[in-house]
């Protein structure tokens, strides 16, 4: 299971979302935003060309009274994009664009009001500020005329501890995007085991916790069952590595053995999905040869016409400085031209 699998999933129980919200959203907004009145729609915004390193989530919320919109955007690579800001930009158009084809009544509509949230845990710190002005060439005197906006950046990896605050998925999903890139993330097996364990209890758990160890069993560590356990015995503490058992005993009887199959899959869907990566890159390198390849030879053919043009104006006696201008080819290389072919 990948980030944007991982991060759908979470996102798509409508009580993750409401909790997170709550927990990560500045209060003066809160205070505004009806949560309890949250939906999730099913429209995706991202462009294909990002599927693999950004996953998105709409959320349809009264804001101050009024029918609005929480636009959730995660972004995985290893390096912050700079141009993040545009694509959320572009994001905000074509949810706009759908709000317009909806919307019967022309004559007043009026734009709904977006709230852009990005959710960044790549390897570096996020460091392209919060707004799209930060994109732009800024004129002063002209800030009136030109676009901007702001959006909520979270960057897992400044996280404190105290930060991670809500309900048990909340703080699994914090702590797994914080740390599953990082060295540190063996060192946090034993709070999220102990989340783990404390989601057993609860009778609507053992789905989201299937989701968890699919996650850390086929994601971007790729942690080997075996392996989980081992790192257990080199905690210092017996209960935790209880609670793992337990946890562990307590999957097998929900259907472990399935989620073992989905391991494997996913696997396999990832290794087809890099070959068809490469494959993919491969033609447009293909591509990309076979048009620098027409290009020099156009370039070839016009330049032979030109010349052809130069030497026949040569023959019928026209001044060089009419030739040159004509062929746009300087007068000392003509010079040279005709006096090596004889005209």
């Amino acid at each position: 299971m990948d980030h944007n699998s991982f991060f759908k999933i979470t996102f798509q129980n409508r009580e993750n979302a409401i909790d997170f919200l709550k927990h990560k959203l500045p209060q003066e907004l809160l205070k505004d935003i009806l949560l309890d009145s949250l939906e999730i729609t099913k429209d995706s915004f991202v462009d294909a060309n990002y599927q693999d390193v950004h996953s998105d989530m709409l959320f349809k919320v009264p804001i101050a009274g009024k029918d609005s919109y929480i636009y959730l955007l995660l972004e995985h690579k290893s390096y912050p994009d700079r141009m993040t800001s545009f694509q959320l930009l572009k994001y905000m158009l074509g949810i706009w664009s759908l709000h317009i084809s909806q919307e019967k009544k022309e004559k007043s509509l009026v734009l709904p009001l977006i709230l852009p949230v990005l959710l960044y845990h790549g390897k570096n710190e996020w460091q392209y500020g919060d707004d799209f002005q930060s994109l732009q060439e800024m004129m002063p005197g002209w800030e009136k005329y030109q676009v901007n906006f702001s959006y909520i950046v979270y960057d897992f990896s400044r996280f404190q501890e105290e930060d991670i605050k809500g309900e048990i998925t909340t703080r699994l999903f914090t702590l797994l995007l914080k740390y599953i890139n990082r060295e540190e993330f063996e060192e946090k097996l034993v709070q999220i085991i102990s989340l783990l364990a404390e989601l057993a209890e609860k009778k609507t758990g053992m789905e989201y916790i299937e989701t968890v160890l699919l996650y850390m069993l086929s994601g971007v560590k790729k942690i080997e069952l075996d392996s989980l356990k081992s790192m257990m015995e080199t905690k210092e503490s017996r209960r935790v590595k209880d609670m793992l058992v337990s946890l562990l005993d307590k999957i097998e009887q929900k259907g472990y053995n399935r989620a073992l199959h989905l391991v494997e899959t996913e696997k396999r869907r990832a290794e087809l999905a890099e070959r068809r990566a490469e494959d993919e890159k491969r033609r447009a390198e293909d591509e990309k040869r076979k048009a620098e390849n027409e290009k020099r030879r156009a370039r070839r053919a016009e330049w032979k016409k030109t010349l052809r043009t130069a030497i026949s104006m040569r023959r019928k006696a026209l001044d060089m400085p009419l030739i040159a201008s004509i062929t746009e080819l300087d007068e000392n290389f003509l010079e040279r031209l005709f006096r090596r072919i004889g005209v």
